[in-house]
């Protein structure tokens, strides 16, 4: 299945995988997007909670797709700046 993690309706980060992380856990990646002043390649945590629990989505084509939502989420290294528009 594949696994988008989004902030504020915009996919950071997606892959594939045979498992979703349970609440109460804690997962780290590393942003594929920019937004909100978070540069591309910045790595970050956020922890799976019953607040923001994943949405599982049956309509995609081709199997689920589950949505994790990165609110709350923590920076642990930032990523390199944009480059200039000059």
């Amino acid at each position: 299945m594949r696994l988008q993690f989004a902030l504020s309706g915009s996919v950071l980060f997606s892959t594939e995988a045979d498992g979703v992380p349970p609440i109460g856990s804690v997962v780290q990646i590393t942003t594929e997007a920019y937004k909100k002043g978070l540069n591309a390649g910045s790595v970050i945590s956020v922890r799976i909670t019953n607040d923001d629990p994943p949405v599982y989505d049956f309509t995609e084509p081709g199997g689920p797709v589950v949505y994790i939502d990165l609110n709350g989420y923590e920076v642990i290294a930032e990523g390199p700046p944009p480059p200039d528009d000059d």
